[in-house]
This record gives C-alpha cells, structure tokens and sequence, in this order.
C-alpha cells in the first residue's frame, strides 16, 4: 500500500464577491463539528453491574462546516473582507503536485478574524480566518 501524503503546494482560493486575493502560505480547515441530543427519558434503564453511564444520545442531524484560517503573506494595500456579507469561497487542493485533477470545498464564508504582524527583520505575515456560514460541497476535477 502507497504513503498517501499529500503536499499543499499549488493549492488556491477564490472569493466570489470581495475578490479578495492574497498570497496564502497555508490554510488550516477546522472545526468540523456536530452535537449530541441527551435523548434520556424517565424510563430509561439504570446501569447495570459493571457498567458505566446509562444516559442515551442521539446524534444531531445538523453538523457545523467549522471554520478555514488562512496564513498570508501581510500586504497593508489588501483589503480583507471583514465586513462583508458571507460570499461563496471556493479552496481547491491539488491531487498530486504537477497535475491537473483537484479536489474544491466551497460554500458560503464570511470573515471573522483578521491578524498581522509586521517584525523588524523578516517577512510580513497575516491570518484571515472565515467561518462556514452552511454546507460546503466537495467537488473531484479529473480535468
């Protein structure tokens, strides 16, 4: 069986309506989440000998797209789209370095955090973070 690591390199993202645009070191998807529903009724069973817990969950049908975090390259000319409107964003992963087939996740994002440093010696660095505002669609290109 082959290693399947992957490496971002050539990765990108797209922002429909702001066209926000920065050169992205990395992105960071977390987050992803989903609730339990503490479905114990006054019938339930008490536990029994050996046993630990007797409360009954169910799972929630809604689950939480999560957030992406973006690590730029700090430009103070861009613009980040921290008061916008959630807006499609689209982020395609390259399958194999030097190939066409990618693998997007996009959905509507909005912006919610936006951070910079700017050091004395060294290279200017940002974070943009966004958060899911619903479902996000993974999409295969085989192009």
């Amino acid at each position: 069986m082959g290693v399947k690591v992957r490496v971002g390199r050539g990765s990108k993202i797209v922002f429909a309506d702001s066209k926000f645009a920065a050169e992205v070191v990395s992105y960071a998807l977390g987050g992803i989440s989903r609730d339990s529903i503490d479905a114990t009724h006054q019938e339930s069973p008490e536990a029994a000998a050996n046993q630990i817990g007797n409360m009954e969950f169910v799972p929630d049908p809604n689950v939480d797209a999560g957030t992406l975090t973006l690590e730029i390259h700090f430009d103070p000319n861009d613009v980040p789209p921290v008061h916008g409107d959630p807006e499609d964003v689209t982020l395609t992963f390259r399958i194999k370095a030097n190939e066409k087939s990618s693998v997007s996740w996009s959905g509507k994002a909005f912006a919610t955090t936006y951070d910079a440093s700017v050091p004395l010696q060294g290279k200017c660095t940002g974070s943009l973070g966004l958060k899911w505002a619903g479902s996000v669609t993974r999409t295969r290109s085989t192009v």
